[in-house]
This record gives structure tokens, C-alpha cells and sequence, in this order.
């Protein structure tokens, strides 16, 4: 781990530090992709390994026949440690509580094989596919794409794995879906298509709602399926790259009103922004890349912004790849080359 003062040797593009707790922690290869555990404690981080860039001809090597690393950064000490070597780049799906993930070990033909992880340890294979997986609000199931009855990219069978047998069940959903969205106050589960009209304007939400066991409870037109935050106060509609650029709105699950609207069609003709993810323990900040359509500004720019208030609170630029919140919401963490930065929020964030 490095003072603060390494940011600037760092970072490019005019980029500054903010503030006296930001840190930077040496990982042993360039960060392909990384994912924080819900507890706060460390870091999965995947990537290929050092020298495989081009194949002896000089071309980029297709990403399955490199060769990959995937390390557990322990946060408060710094020690990196080696956990897995596989071909092709893992991937790590962190719970929202705990130190468990599952890690996805990809192979040449197919999804790859997920595995469960807590912490540094490797707890056993998941007896499940891998098109589609999300945790549960506390962290004790795995939903996952069970499979479908449609001819179409939507799905209508959402499976569910119980980590406390390892027993599999599935449910056919009441409407087809591509994510499920899931309430961490109650637990709940939103499935359901966002469509619009020809104006762009979010038609009436048919999100079907489903308790944590998968029970159907019905339609609900206030909460559309996308993104929620931490008390469900806000949805952000699905956008960016779903389907090709698109608009995305913020929706007020109180009145399912849209509360406010965001232009992503990744042309430059304008100011983009693409939605990452909520703050973990403030329902007014999310995180967003602003794509400036000015010429000469560093590419993408990484925002944290109030809704509420409707203003950028904190910009960090030369961002690329992956980016997320801290535990405890109070930083942002992003990759640069081999290094791992822990960027401090200049908000004050409420403990859980």
C-alpha cells in the first residue's frame, strides 16, 4: 500500500486526489476486472497474466487460451494472495453481506463452472448454470436463469439455490424477463421488460413481484425492473448497453413516477452517462461514467451523484474498466494498470 501522494504519479489526465484517506494498493499483474466483498474485508481480482497479451504472431490471443489469475487483496493488511489459475478471465460475483462469491472458472466451450468462495477458502462447485446469476439480499440463495418456454432473449424460469442444503428449485415466472431486481429491505424480487413508447417515455411498469422463496405476490406498477437502492427508495431502469445505447431513468418507487432521466446512445453527439450502481448505505448517490461529448476531456469520467439534490458530488477521471462502492459506501474503488485505488467520497455516509 502506497501514500497518498503515489495518485499523482498515477493517475493521468489531469486527475487529482481529494482527499488524505485515498489509498493505492500493488497488485502483481494488470486488474482485468475485480469485485469487494459485502463485508469489507477483501477484494477479488482477476487478471491475465503477465506477458500473454499477443500470440506468437503478434495478434491478440483469443481470451480463452490465455492464462489467468484470480487474488484475494485482504484490505486491512494489504497481503495479496494467489487463489485460482484457470484459461480465460474469471469471474467474480460478490454477496451483498459476508465474504462469499461466486467465481466463475470459464472454460473454452460454454459459460464456464461457478464455484462458491468465502473469503480466500473454496467451499464447493455450484450445481447450476451460469447465464445468469444474482444473490439474495442476505446472502443465503442464489437465484439464477433456470431456464425458458420462450423463443426469445427473455426467460421465464427463474432457479433458486439454497446454500444451506445446496437444494435446487424452480419457479416459471408470471411475465418474461432478462435481470431480476431484488429489494434488500424485504428481500422481494422484481422480474418484468421495461418498454417505451416512441417518444421515449417509460410505458405502465407490469413488473411481476415475488417474495424470497419465489412466491408470487402480483403485478406491481410502481417498481419497474432495474436497479434499486438500498431501501428501494429509487429503481434505475435498465439502459446503456441492454439492448444497444439507451435512455435511462430514475424511478420513484413511492409513486412509480419518473424522477429523472439520463441520455446514453454512445454516438458523442451529446453528454452520455452510463449507470454502475447505487451507494450500499445512501439511497440519493449513485454511480455513474459520464462520457462528455466536448472534445479534449479525459474518457470516462466517474461521478458520484445526488439524485435527490440533482448534483455531481465527486468526479474522478481517466476511469477505465471496472468500478464500484466500498462496504460502507464511503469510497470508490477503481483498477488502474496494477494498481487498486480506494478513492474517498467527500459525503458524509451514514453507518448502517
Amino acid at each position: 500500500m502506497k501514500p497518498l501522494l503515489a495518485c499523482f504519479a498515477i493517475w493521468a489526465a489531469g486527475a487529482a486526489c481529494v482527499t488524505a484517506t485515498d489509498r493505492i494498493y500493488n497488485l502483481p499483474c494488470q486488474i482485468e476486472s475485480f469485485s469487494p466483498s459485502g463485508d469489507g474485508t477483501i477484494v477479488w481480482v482477476s487478471c491475465f497474466d503477465p506477458g500473454t497479451e499477443n500470440t506468437a504472431k503478434g495478434l491478440r490471443a483469443a481470451a480463452w487460451t490465455r492464462p489467468s489469475t484470480l487474488y484475494a487483496l485482504d484490505l486491512g493488511s494489504g497481503n495479496v494472495t494467489a487463489l485460482r489459475h484457470a484459461f480465460g478471465g474469471i469471474q467474480v460475483i460478490a454477496a451483498p453481506k459476508g465474504s462469499g462469491a461466486i467465481v466463475v472458472i470459464p472454460r473454452e466451450k460454454g459459460n464456464g463452472n461457478p464455484f462458491l468462495y468465502i473469503g480466500k477458502k473454496e467451499i464447493s462447485a455450484l450445481p447450476i448454470g451460469t447465464e445468469y446469476m444474482i444473490w439474495s439480499a442476505d446472502a443465503r440463495k442464489i437465484y439464477f436463469e433456470g431456464g425458458s418456454t420462450l423463443d426469445a432473449d427473455a426467460w421465464n424460469i427463474l432457479g433458486m439455490l439454497r446454500l444451506s442444503d445446496f437444494a435446487v428449485s424452480r419457479a416459471e415466472l408470471q411475465v418474461p424477463t432478462e435481470d431480476v431486481s431484488i429489494c434488500a429491505t424485504n428481500g422481494h424480487l422484481f422480474a418484468g421488460i421495461v418498454s417505451f413508447d416512441r417518444l421515449g417515455n417509460a410505458e405502465p411498469y407490469s413488473a411481476a413481484e415475488y417474495d424470497s422463496e419465489l412466491r408470487f405476490i402480483g403485478r406491481n406498477r410502481r417498481i419497474p425492473p432495474g436497479r434499486l437502492s438500498v431501501t428501494c427508495r429509487y429503481a434505475a431502469t435498465p439502459g446503456s448497453f441492454s439492448h444497444g445505447p439507451a435512455r435511462w431513468r430514475v424511478i420513484d418507487t413511492a409513486t412509480g413516477r419518473q424522477f429523472m432521466s439520463f441520455e446514453f446512445d454512445g454516438e458523442g453527439s451529446h453528454d452520455d452517462f452510463q449507470f454502475v450502481s447505487w451507494n450500499p448505505t445512501h439511497d440519493d448517490l449513485l454511480l455513474r461514467f459520464f462520457y462528455p461529448s466536448r472534445p479534449g476531456q479525459p474518457l470516462p469520467l466517474l461521478q458520484v451523484f445526488d439524485v435527490l439534490n440533482q448534483r455531481v458530488v465527486d468526479t474522478v477521471s481517466g476511469v477505465a474498466g471496472d468500478a464500484a462502492w466500498s462496504a460502507d459506501g464511503s469510497s470508490l474503488m477503481f483498477g488502474k494498470g496494477q494498481s487498486l485505488i480506494s478513492h474517498n467520497v467527500p459525503v458524509r455516509i451514514k453507518p448502517r
